[in-house]
């Protein structure tokens, strides 16, 4: 503070507790001692700049702090949020295809223990029991609950789809319809459960004549048998429908009741006797009613037959 003499002399004798030199500001404390000459008066000067130094430093520390604190609570922010949104969004993508009947797809990850890992299975078992009923619903709408065979409808759409590929290579194809002589009978003599232990016979004989690849064997509805033979034309039916004549002339036993088997069959030809699938049924159909009429065993349909169908 050299140089300042004069304002030093003035801040005493004003008692000021604050002075600007220079371009510093000095908080001022003044003493008096008593002394054997007399008063002195003295000044303690402190700058102001360098009191609050430290606790700029502080300051500085803490916006620093502050800055880094509210980076990582960004950071952690952003993670956790991508934790719960990417399974989320696989969930929303899962459900999607579930809309969509696909129940194969991912549900992410299932073994997380929190509430996103909770919804997953959740989602996991809802899944399963959609397919479970999904099966269900086809096995009520397309198989023969009684024998396990494809029923009417399921029959229909595999004929339907053979044609439409038959038609390219041009490969013949029959239809065979069968229906069981006298089970009326056996149902009012022996009763239901025995007419549907006959049925269930019936279709394990079928079943073992039939084995081609692209072959079909169905139940139409009560005591009515549908085959599909692909790539055979009328002469291989008829030999089909022999070797169903000889498989049924074992006599079937069940309860110590012993019944004779036979059956009445139809046999209509694509593309010459039908080009669409529902005329081919019906037209074998129609050959099998004459059989039965006419206790033939099996007939070839034939226009002629239309007049008394």
């Amino acid at each position: 503070l050299a140089g300042h003499g004069q304002v030093l002399s003035q801040l005493a004798l004003s008692q000021a507790t604050d002075i600007d030199i220079g371009d510093e500001t000095y908080v001022a404390r003044h003493v008096a001692m008593q002394t054997t000459k007399g008063v002195v008066r003295s000044v303690l000067l402190r700058s102001v700049a360098d009191a609050v130094a430290p606790y700029t430093r502080l300051q500085l520390m803490l916006a620093l702090v502050t800055v880094a604190g509210v980076g990582l609570f960004a950071v952690g922010s952003g993670l956790a949020m991508r934790r719960v949104t990417q399974p989320l969004a696989a969930l929303t993508e899962a459900t999607a295809a579930l809309g969509r009947g696909d129940y194969a797809a991912d549900l992410g990850d299932m073994a997380r223990g929190d509430e996103v890992g909770q919804l997953a299975r959740g989602f996991d078992h809802m899944r399963h029991s959609l397919a479970e009923q999904r099966r269900e619903i086809l096995q009520l709408a397309y198989w023969d609950r009684l024998t396990g065979l494809p029923n009417r409808e399921r029959f229909r759409q595999h004929l339907a789809e053979a044609i439409t590929d038959s038609r390219s290579t041009a490969k013949p194809m029959a239809v065979i319809t069968l229906n069981v002589d006298r089970f009326k009978h056996v149902n009012d003599v022996l009763g239901y459960a025995f007419g549907d232990e006959l049925l269930k016979a019936v279709a394990e004989r079928l079943k073992l004549q039939v084995y081609r690849e692209g072959d079909l064997v169905a139940r139409l509805g009560g005591d009515e048998f549908a085959i599909l033979l692909s790539r055979t034309d009328a002469q291989g039916a008829v030999l089909l429908t022999d070797r169903i004549t000889k498989a049924f002339e074992v006599p079937l036993a069940f309860d110590e009741q012993t019944v004779d088997l036979s059956a009445s069959m139809g046999v209509a030809c694509w593309p010459v006797d039908a080009d669409d699938p529902d005329v081919l049924m019906s037209r074998s159909e129609i050959a099998m009613h004459a059989a039965k009429s006419k206790t033939a065993g099996v007939l070839l349909y034939s226009p002629s037959l239309d007049s008394s169908s």
